[in-house]
């Protein structure tokens, strides 16, 4: 084998599923409660700096997506590596989407498409991550490394969108709120052409077999309503109701964090008027 395939099988060791809110997840959990409260002191920087903290954690969550890529898509057997890149695990969730909405907020000059991709990552970003802190039932394994990638790539999703709620917290109005849900509906509508137009091809090939679990963002009609949180929901529902309701619940979680940002920032500022010393 090649160092590269030795480093993914050692990559790969093997360790008892850790089990939610044990010992694994809750030093995950402080972390990122230490990273939430370094937000609050970073609330000010300038806005080169804000760059370059976005981008060193987009930077920080591709390394280990691309590497998780490799992990899931090679087999060890008897000192022999061999490759098959594992479809269903396509970096297409709603988890992964900072994969794609990051750069934007990282790269772009500032204009009204960074702004949006700033509403996505405080509002449904957030929402994602956070998701998966609380309720982590699903996502733990037994290779140690993808227990490793998948907290640091949440925590990270979920202190990203933290971080922007307090960097851009002068700048929530409707537009802002709105281009967050425009990104969400370009996301939402390529996840739906992946389960639909992307399956069939992929089926044609054969690359994938008839039931393989591809299954962006949880609502392919062709996969179980397995999604964490609403599957019991929509568990005996059609699968247009499951689409639909994934949206607009998920849109309605997105305002409210926003709402809740934008009274924060107000009541500071009221604190902050009251307790102003009158001699400044």
């Amino acid at each position: 084998m090649s160092f590269f395939e030795r480093f993914i099988e050692r990559l790969n060791f093997e360790v008892e599923e850790p089990t939610p809110f044990g010992h694994f997840h809750l030093l995950f959990v402080l972390l990122v409660l230490a990273a939430v409260v370094g937000c609050f002191f970073l609330r000010n920087v300038s806005s080169r700096t804000c760059r370059i903290i976005i981008g060193s954690m987009f930077a920080l969550m591709l390394i280990l997506e691309v590497l998780k890529q490799f992990s899931v898509s090679m087999t060890f057997t008897d000192g022999v590596c061999e490759y098959s890149y594992a479809w269903t695990n396509f970096p297409f969730q709603l988890c992964s989407t900072p994969l794609y909405v990051l750069p934007l907020l990282s790269f772009l000059p500032d204009c009204g498409l960074r702004d949006f991709a700033a509403s996505y990552t405080m509002t449904y970003g957030l929402i994602g991550g956070a998701a998966v802190y609380l309720f982590p039932d699903t996502v733990f394994t037994t290779s140690i490394f993808i227990n490793i990638q998948t907290m640091i790539h949440h925590g990270i999703q979920l202190v990203s969108g933290v971080f922007v709620a307090f960097w851009y917290r002068k700048c929530i109005n409707r537009k802002f709120f709105l281009g967050g849900v425009a990104i969400f509906g370009v996301m939402f509508a390529v996840a739906n052409l992946l389960n639909t137009v992307g399956y069939d091809l992929l089926l044609s090939k054969g690359i994938i077999e008839s039931g393989a679990k591809f299954n962006m963002f949880y609502i392919s009609p062709r996969a179980d309503q397995d999604m964490p949180l609403m599957s019991e929901f929509f568990k005996s529902l059609p699968p247009s109701v499951l689409i639909i309701g994934y949206f607009i619940l998920l849109t309605v979680g997105a305002f409210l964090v926003t709402y809740a940002v934008h009274l924060i920032d107000r009541f500071s500022e009221k604190y902050a008027s009251k307790t102003e010393d009158p001699a400044c």
